[in-house]
Protein backbone atom coordinates (compact mmCIF):
# COMPACT_ATOMS: atom_id res chain seq x y z
CA UNK A 1 0.00 0.00 0.00
CA UNK A 2 2.99 2.48 0.88
CA UNK A 3 4.35 2.15 -2.84
CA UNK A 4 1.04 3.49 -4.09
CA UNK A 5 1.37 6.29 -1.59
CA UNK A 6 3.40 8.32 -4.18
CA UNK A 7 1.24 7.72 -7.24
CA UNK A 8 -2.18 8.57 -5.74
CA UNK A 9 -0.81 11.87 -4.44
CA UNK A 10 0.55 12.86 -7.81
CA UNK A 11 -2.85 11.54 -9.70
CA UNK A 12 -4.75 14.17 -6.90
CA UNK A 13 -2.60 17.04 -7.38
CA UNK A 14 -2.89 16.51 -11.63
CA UNK A 15 -6.56 16.11 -10.83
CA UNK A 16 -6.45 19.28 -8.69
CA UNK A 17 -4.71 21.24 -12.07
CA UNK A 18 -7.11 19.91 -14.25
CA UNK A 19 -10.30 20.78 -12.04
CA UNK A 20 -8.92 23.81 -11.11
CA UNK A 21 -9.76 25.80 -14.48
CA UNK A 22 -12.75 24.31 -15.02
CA UNK A 23 -14.02 25.64 -11.02
CA UNK A 24 -12.51 28.96 -12.20
CA UNK A 25 -14.73 29.25 -15.25
CA UNK A 26 -17.37 27.85 -14.04
CA UNK A 27 -17.27 30.66 -11.73
CA UNK A 28 -16.63 33.38 -14.15
CA UNK A 29 -19.56 31.96 -15.87
CA UNK A 30 -22.28 32.07 -13.13
CA UNK A 31 -20.83 35.55 -12.43
CA UNK A 32 -21.18 37.09 -16.11
CA UNK A 33 -24.75 35.01 -16.46
CA UNK A 34 -25.87 36.50 -12.76
CA UNK A 35 -24.50 40.41 -13.68
CA UNK A 36 -26.23 39.78 -16.75
CA UNK A 37 -29.43 38.83 -15.37
CA UNK A 38 -29.57 41.90 -13.38
CA UNK A 39 -28.98 44.02 -15.75
CA UNK A 40 -31.87 42.86 -17.68
CA UNK A 41 -34.18 43.17 -14.79
CA UNK A 42 -32.62 46.70 -14.20
CA UNK A 43 -33.85 47.85 -17.81
CA UNK A 44 -37.02 45.68 -17.26
CA UNK A 45 -37.88 47.97 -14.04
CA UNK A 46 -37.60 51.19 -15.84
Amino acid sequence: MSAFTPVIIILVCILGLLLLPVVLGCGLLVFFVGSLSLSKTQILSR
